[in-house]
């Protein structure tokens, strides 16, 4: 990849994913891209099984949106990201965002997945865990579709019933990092950007695009 390669486009309507996201661009690419701007992508329902494959749905969604709007030479980059508990056999995995119910506050995923997790005497800080991330990048030539890349990234931890911390989003508060003695919404942005599942996904993209 070399500089100046045009729009680069985030396919999420989501605040704090937003957020991350051009964090990671502006980290692992940076001035190559004009401008970035997110757009949450119409008709992307997520019906695929797995990370990637509903990472793919949301960018190629809004790959089409933008062709048919009449633009040309400009990127789309997806994820599609989640939680998954062991002790849970992987739930809420790519559901973690509508764990309990669509279009609810954060805090009804949590309350679910902590009264799931007491419900099989599983201990606090005992539910082994992880974010997993999967992102997918689309280069469009001219009005063609190029060019498609797809990573996964993943960052462990376990489940804390205290929650801590009001940075980050989702699962954060929740979300213990042993090593750290804290949970992820107790990190700074820096500090979530070492380690996190979406900073994993994007430095396996860097090395995949060999950028």
């Amino acid at each position: 990849m070399s500089t100046s390669l045009g729009k680069l486009f985030v396919a999420t309507g989501n605040k704090g994913k937003l957020k991350e996201l051009i964090e990671g661009v502006e980290l692992f690419f940076p001035n190559v891209f004009d401008s970035v701007e997110g757009i949450a992508p119409k008709d992307a329902e997520e019906t695929e099984k797995t990370f990637e494959g509903n990472a793919r749905i949301k960018s190629n969604a809004l790959v089409r949106h933008l062709v048919a709007a009449g633009l040309e030479d400009f990127y789309v980059i997806a994820d599609d990201s989640g939680l998954e508990v062991d002790e849970l056999n992987g739930e809420p995995g790519i559901y973690s965002a509508r764990y309990a119910g669509d279009h609810v506050e954060p805090e009804l995923h949590i309350e679910k997945l902590i009264t799931e997790l007491k419900a099989k005497n599983i201990a606090d800080k005992k539910a082994h865990c992880r974010y997993v991330c999967a992102i997918d990048l689309v280069q469009v030539t001219g009005k063609k579709v190029g060019a498609e890349h797809t990573t996964r990234g993943t960052c462990e931890g376990s489940i804390t019933y205290t929650r801590a911390g009001d940075s980050g989003f989702g699962y954060d508060p929740v979300f213990w990092l042993k090593k750290r003695n804290k949970t992820m919404a107790e990190l700074s942005s820096a500090e979530k950007n070492k380690i996190s599942h979406r900073w994993d996904a994007f430095e396996k993209l860097k090395k995949l695009l060999k950028y």
